[in-house]
């Protein structure tokens, strides 16, 4: 019937709206059955408001959709009598169950013909018309009235919900009702809601983010551009040492001719361990000379992660400095920074060979299996990056910015190598100032730092601290977690400097997309940078229209070359771009949807994936890692907040309670520090 055809479509755009394969909605029915209901005689005006549920999770095709639904309200009906107020739900469900009506009135059109054809042709030969009504009894309420043309009349509480919004509804509706029409048999995951007018918003204005750049070039020549335009200017300065640019381009030229020496060429991975000095510094820049791709190495992370690094990643060199190297060497080969040996003639520079294509550097990050996995960045990507961020944000030659993020981080990039390439001045953090919220303060006003990134978990340590270093800061990027308003709202308090928001997975090179939160308190992750596009999809790879919720995909000139070693997780998270057939795509897992002025708004994950003081972290990986112990047979890894701040928590059941202190050993071993659990419970028996 055409009821059953409409109900299949409100169904459809409900599913759609809210990314899923299961909904459940109110349709009134009118006249109760007195016989069903045990009355003799009934006197008056009767309706009722059933639940009806439309699936697709086990359905391929609209027709097969509207069979489905047929039969499940021929079932339905001996229940149309029954309050909803009674149904069995649950506890205080039954006023939940539903916030909108479906209110269909039967058509004179002739519908004897029981087929999904002629519910079809009954919507063919209707003149859909649209009537907004704010007055309704629910927050939102539709309905479909038949005759001579069909009517659809929507009621709406105007405190919830837009015009802009309740007649975008109508367009979604016309589009499925002209889809099915044309083919009634249409599958499922073909339909989009989207017209043609949304999709060319979602697709060409809100994208629109195309800047021309030379796609040549490489980080290291953009640097040694600099170092040849401003030699004598100060590059990079830590714990009272500093170089010039024609000093650091000097010495990482010369650490660059030993990795040639030692058979350092493109695409070749070698390790980089430092404690936070200059010698960080020129190490970086003298692998990317030599044409390699740096792998950045923690030097507080476990023995047996580094190990596994090293090994999963095939880097038979690493660059570091002689007292962080153990008895216990892992058979790699080692140049050591902090001595002369490492720096030969400047003669025996050979130009390198690596190109725009060629990786700058892999970074290991948490992963669900149980091990980390290594993203590989080209330097194309970077050089992107670099043009689109310094596009949006003040990276001001001679300008000074604070190196505070470790290097294991990506963000440490946009600390590093984007202002080198500017002529900023960089000024390295040591680990102590890292730590401490005093030391770094006075750190912020002796530099005269202009501009400073952090992670929300660190800028509240500052804000705590007292410190009276905002005011001299000119531009502030927050990134890694999500961003408190009430964070917000202190940190103005305390500053003139522009503040912006900041959201960019590893994958896709640092950030992808920026907000000045500056003069607002709505935030949200902002705008695609220059080359990149954002889509939000449905699980069928459709667009979600403005305001639903979806995945966020990531596109463009900031996509890395997938994961090392890792084929079958590549060709999960990295998929053919639907939009652009000849490229690629990005799934994040992040949920976020598009708002009416082209910001996306972040609302969580898909996954367990979550980020710990800017850190992303797989909890299956620390779960995979505590059931190593013989005792713990089982485990579950959650985030619990407390206050502002966030703690991991391990849950685990086993032959009996471990002392927390030896659980916390055994994930030492081989997991960081921000990874390993504030707190252990044992249970007898997982909920």
């Amino acid at each position: 019937t055409l009821s059953t055809v409409w109900e299949a479509i409100w169904g459809l755009v409900l599913q759609r709206y809210n990314n899923v394969d299961d909904v459940v909605f109110g349709s009134v029915v009118s006249g109760r059955n007195a016989e069903v209901a045990g009355i003799n005689q009934m006197i008056g005006l009767f309706i009722n408001t059933v639940p009806v549920r439309i699936r697709t999770d086990r359905v391929e095709t609209f027709g097969q959709l509207v069979q489905m639904a047929q039969e499940s309200s021929t079932r339905a009906k001996m229940y149309d009598f029954f309050p909803l107020y009674e149904m069995p739900v649950g506890t205080n469900m039954s006023q939940g169950i539903i916030d909108h009506v479906s209110i269909f009135q039967k058509s004179p059109i002739d519908m004897s013909e029981s087929s999904i054809e002629s519910g079809t042709r009954g919507l063919a030969q209707a003149i859909t018309h649209l009537e907004l009504l704010e007055q309704t009894n629910y927050d939102f309420s539709i309905m479909v009235i038949t005759g001579e043309s069909l009517i659809i009349r929507m009621g709406y509480n105007a405190n919830l919900h837009s015009y802009d919004f309740i007649k975008r509804i109508f367009g979604h509706i016309e589009e499925l009702i002209e889809q099915v029409i044309a083919n009634p048999e249409i599958e499922l995951s073909q339909l989009k809601i989207t017209t043609l007018a949304e999709e060319n918003e979602l697709l060409e204005r809100f994208n629109d983010t195309m800047l021309s750049y030379d796609r040549s070039k490489t980080i290291h020549e953009l640097i040694a551009l600099q170092a040849k335009k401003t030699p004598d200017q100060i590059a990079v300065v830590c714990e009272g040492a500093q170089l010039t640019y024609r000093e650091l381009d000097e010495q990482a030229k010369r650490v660059a001719c030993s990795l040639i020496d030692k058979g350092v060429g493109p695409n070749t991975i070698v390790g980089l361990m430092t404690e936070r000095s200059l010698d960080m510094m020129i190490g970086l820049l003298a692998i990317l000379k030599a044409g390699g791709a740096y792998l950045p190495i923690d030097p507080t992370y476990p023995e047996e992660r580094v190990k596994y690094m090293l090994t999963d990643s095939g880097a038979t060199l690493i660059l570091t400095q002689r007292h962080l190297v153990s008895d216990n060497q892992m058979g790699q080969e080692y140049i050591y920074l902090d001595e002369t040996v490492a720096y030969e003639e400047e003669s025996l520079w050979k130009a390198d060979t690596a190109g725009s294509e060629d990786l700058a550097y892999v970074i290991y990050t948490s992963g669900s299996t149980g091990q980390p996995k290594g993203v590989m960045i080209p330097h194309r990507a970077v050089h992107n990056f670099i043009q689109g961020i310094t596009e949006k944000l003040a990276f001001t030659e001679g300008k000074s910015i604070l190196a505070l993020t470790t290097i294991s981080f990506d963000i440490f990039v946009l600390e590093t190598l984007v202002p080198l390439t500017q002529g900023m001045r960089v000024v390295v953090a040591t680990e102590a100032q890292q730590r401490d919220p005093k030391l770094l303060n006075e750190l912020i006003k002796v530099q005269n730092i202009n501009s400073l990134q952090l992670t929300p978990s660190r800028l509240q340590l500052l804000l705590y601290s007292e410190a009276d270093c905002f005011s001299q800061l000119e531009q502030i990027l927050i990134g890694g977690e999500a961003l408190l308003p009430s964070l917000l709202a202190q940190l103005k308090e305390r500053t003139q400097a522009k503040i912006y928001n900041m959201y960019g997975p590893t994958e896709t090179t640092i950030w992808s997309l920026i907000q000045d939160v500056t003069n607002t308190t709505a935030i949200t992750i902002g705008k695609p940078i220059a080359n990149t596009q954002a889509y939000i999809l449905n699980q069928h790879n459709s667009l979600q229209p403005i305001g639903m919720t979806g995945e966020l995909c990531l596109a463009g000139d900031g996509l890395s070359k997938g994961y090392l070693n890792r084929e079958e997780q590549t060709s999960e998270k990295f998929v053919i771009n639907p939009f652009q057939t000849d490229r690629m795509m990005y799934r994040t897992g992040d949920l976020a949807r598009w708002l009416p002025d082209g910001t996306i708004e972040f609302k969580g994950r898909i996954d367990h994936q979550i980020k710990i003081r800017g850190f992303r972290v797989e909890l299956g990986e620390i779960e995979n890692c505590l059931v190593k112990h013989p005792a713990v047979h089982e485990a579950v890894v959650i985030v619990e907040e407390v206050g502002a701040s966030q703690n991991l928590t391990a849950y685990y059941v086993g032959q009996h309670d471990v002392n927390p202190h030896e659980l916390r050993q055994v994930l030492r071993q081989e997991l960081p520090e921000y990874m390993v659990p504030a707190h252990f419970v044992f249970l007898k028996e997982l909920p």
